[in-house]
């Protein structure tokens, strides 16, 4: 498998918070199947944190070179999760690294705590206009898409790639983000599943049983896709190719007309009112 989106460089971050540490996750990640792993640092929309990420690729270097120490057979892939802002497509251009792999092809966004931001469908066709395909990281946390999830769709069949959070599909960050979950993937509005590891191991520990629960909605091969074929494209530079099966009866409809009926949710204690990352392991 390949896991898109894991915060395994210490210090940059609420990820992990050593190298020795770093090295226990890279060993647990290879446990469970995974061969190849994007390290996504939260890169926040302040020059701080962009300065910070100047260091990304000298981090990477480091952490290949623990895990060849240690004997763990893994291969780090640079990358950040950005926060979304007006600011990301210069800052882009500016630092390559920040994309997966610096090939200047793909770009893990994150949406800040609270509304959509308004500049959200701005920042995507700036990118797109750079050549760069955005990857929305967990958009089932995105209250504001349980409520007009046909915005989302909109942003998909525009040529942005969405990547659900392994933990959110299996249950374990609530039944209502299980329901965002599943229901994206119906709607064909999935192209990954990633760890978004922290610090806590449970969300690597969640990878491969996600692809069990993706198998019951997509089939074995579609699920499978989600953490092989379709990363892997990523990891290439390639066009993401794998499309996903509109679900029984809903043929022919396309994205929006999939997602109909997908009504207003109301919200637990279990889920917090925001699109973005608290940077906690929800």
């Amino acid at each position: 498998m390949i896991d898109l989106h894991a915060h395994i460089l210490p210090g940059f971050d609420d990820g992990v918070q050593s190298w020795q540490e770093a090295v226990e996750l890279a060993r647990l990640a290879v446990r469970q199947g995974v061969s190849r792993l994007v390290a996504a640092p939260h890169v926040l929309a302040d020059q701080e944190s962009y300065r910070a990420a100047l260091r990304l690729p000298e981090a990477v270097a480091q952490l290949q070179a623990e895990l060849g120490r240690a004997e763990v057979p893994l291969e780090v892939i640079g990358g950040a999760e950005v926060r979304v802002d007006e600011a990301v497509p210069e800052q882009v251009q500016r630092n390559p690294a920040l994309t997966i792999g610096g090939q200047g092809k793909y770009l893990l966004l994150e949406l800040p705590p609270g509304p959509l931001p308004r500049v959200m469908e701005q920042v995507v066709f700036q990118l797109q206009l750079l050549g760069i395909t955005p990857i929305i990281a967990h958009p089932e946390r995105c209250w504001e898409w349980w409520e007009d999830p046909a915005s989302l769709a909109a942003i998909i069949e525009r040529g942005a790639l969405a990547q659900v959070t392994a933990e959110s599909l299996v249950g374990g960050a609530g039944p209502e983000l299980r329901r965002a979950a599943r229901r994206l993937l119906r709607a064909g509005l999935v192209q990954f599943l990633a760890s978004d590891v922290h610090r806590n191991a449970r969300r690597m520990l969640q990878l491969r049983p996600a692809v069990r629960e993706a198998a019951k909605v997509l089939g074995e091969a579609r699920a499978e896709a989600l953490v092989e074929a379709n990363p892997a494209a990523v990891l290439a530079g390639e066009p993401v190719g794998a499309e996903l099966p509109e679900p029984e009866g809903r043929r022919g409809r396309g994205l929006v007309g999939r997602l109909r009926g997908w009504g207003r949710h109301s919200h637990n204690a279990s889920v917090s009112p925001a699109c973005g990352d608290s940077h906690g392991e929800l």
